[in-house]
């Protein structure tokens, strides 16, 4: 793993590298089978370097706070490693990584999987959750469902990304029930 980081943080294979702080590298413990998967850091992880330390991230903590699930115990990364951006009224605002993007990080997805060997991946939104079933999910079709990836004989639960429920408070208690669902699944693989 920490050759990996050091590959990462050397990275310079697309045009993200020009704005980014630093790469932002999975964080969690490396040992657990579950893995949960982000869109890409924004700028709380770009400035921090750990995923899912904004807005988003605390949304998740809050969640896992109410249905007992230990984050300490979870590998959390994403599926793009540095902060996608464009220019807002503000100054860089983050916005969603391109195709090209995602198949250049592509690589750094894999080596992380292929690393940590999770027999749960959880993904947090579209973005993510593409990587297994293909181009344009509708993410209201998969969500809270336990998926089988054949290929690479693991479970697979899609979940709204928190900051859905920044923007969408109607979602709250969707995704609340899904987190007790996986909350049973966390307890029986730890």
């Amino acid at each position: 793993m920490d050759e990996l980081r050091r590959q990462l943080t050397a990275c310079k294979g697309c045009g993200l590298c020009q704005n980014r702080t630093q790469v932002v590298c999975g964080a969690g413990d490396i040992y657990s089978p579950v893995f949960l998967i982000g869109e890409a850091p924004g700028g709380e992880e770009d400035k921090l370097g750990r995923p899912f330390v904004g807005k988003a991230g605390q949304q998740l903590d809050q969640f896992f706070s109410a249905t007992g699930i230990n984050r300490n115990q979870l590998y959390i990364t994403n599926t793009v490693k540095c902060r996608p951006t464009a220019v807002g009224k503000r100054g860089l605002i983050n916005r969603k990584p391109l195709q090209t993007e995602i198949a250049l990080c592509r690589k750094w997805l894999e080596q992380e999987l292929a690393l940590i060997k999770p027999r749960l991946i959880v993904t947090l939104g579209a973005v993510p959750l593409t990587h297994f079933v293909g181009r344009n999910p509708r993410l209201g079709d998969y969500h809270g469902r336990i998926l089988s990836v054949e290929r690479e004989k693991i479970t697979l639960f899609p979940l709204y990304h928190p900051a859905a429920v920044i923007y969408n408070q109607k979602l709250n208690d969707v995704y609340r029930q899904d987190l007790e669902l996986l909350r049973d699944l966390v307890n029986k693989l730890l």
